[in-house]
């Protein structure tokens, strides 16, 4: 059975967390809640840690609490390591060229939002393959994600006890969707919308306007139409000039499609990440749902463990 590690406020290992129900969630909310008996109050201090032992990817920093004198319990919240990076905003543009490497891309990330004190970059001198800018304004993390993601990669993090810092690297995104998962034996929700959206009409700043259709075939095209009527469903956007439109208009489209069919799946536990693809089928229908991981939710006690993962956009 998996253990749940408590730090001091100097992330020293104190010991084993008992009486507990955790809930963590990476991928959405990227925080965490730990619930615990109010006797226990003055052993969970806000800037410590709570950790799994054999999967310190889940994890993250106490900083606020909640007392319940009517059941006798405090419930600790936080932020995971993901959720600590999803609060940091770039404030100044900075542009990268094609041999930059994915160690320092994520070297940056944290060095660039001050947090070197508690994150390290893994050593990775793979190329990342394209010129790349994070904008100022934009938040790291998104940021971080959709740059890996481009490239095929996926951010993992992960506390690391020894060197007491939370360790940051690109893993390659894997197809788990062969290992495809069954109603039979699992608890799955699948969720399908036939008519995502097909048609994206871009309004330029000087009134003109681009046009991106979804053809029959999945792919996409600037000037051929096939579905009319009843079954094409509009988006409109603006942006600012013709260079931004075509990117804009495909990731409209993009995103509803991969949003059309989703699948929320509970198991024991799972290889598969944030990112990487997986499948799943309902046995009575034979409906096949293929999607990339979006949100991970550990919900943990002494005696039980159970993740439950979500898949779309």
């Amino acid at each position: 059975m998996e253990h749940l590690i408590y730090t001091d406020e100097q992330l020293q290992d104190v010991g084993y967390v008992r009486g507990y129900s955790l809930d963590l969630e990476n991928g959405k909310d990227n925080n965490f809640t730990l619930k615990v008996n109010l006797d226990d109050f003055e052993k969970y201090k806000p800037g410590a840690y709570v950790y799994c032992e054999n999967a310190p990817e889940y994890g993250g920093r106490i900083s606020n609490y909640t007392i319940n004198s009517a059941d006798e319990t405090v419930t600790f919240a936080g932020r995971t390591w993901r959720g600590i990076i999803a609060q940091k905003y770039f404030t100044h543009s900075t542009s990268f060229s094609s041999d930059t490497t994915l160690g320092y891309v994520a070297a940056f990330v944290i060095g660039d939002n001050a947090l070197q004190d508690d994150f390290m970059a893994l050593r990775n001198t793979e190329p990342v393959g394209f010129s790349f800018a994070f904008p100022a304004g934009a938040n790291a993390l998104t940021e971080f994600e959709a740059l890996l993601n481009k490239a095929g990669r996926r951010p993992a993090f992960a506390f690391d006890p020894n060197s007491k810092k939370i360790k940051v690297k690109a893993e390659p995104i894997n197809d788990y969707s062969g290992e495809e998962y069954d109603s039979i034996n699992t608890k799955l929700e699948l969720s399908v919308n036939t008519m995502p959206i097909n048609h994206v009409m871009a309004v330029l700043s000087d009134g003109t306007f681009r046009h991106r259709y979804l053809l029959l075939d999945g792919t996409q095209s600037d000037t051929k139409k096939e579905i009319y009527g009843i079954n094409e469903i509009m988006s409109v956007i603006s942006v600012s000039n013709a260079d931004d439109a075509s990117a804009a208009m495909q990731t409209v489209i993009d995103d509803s499609v991969s949003a059309a069919q989703t699948c929320a799946i509970a198991i024991d536990s799972t290889v598969a990440d944030i990112g990487d693809i997986v499948g799943g089928r309902e046995h009575k229908t034979g409906i096949f749902v293929k999607s990339k991981i979006t949100s991970k939710i550990l919900k943990m006690t002494e005696l039980t463990s159970i993740v439950n993962f979500e898949t779309g956009v």
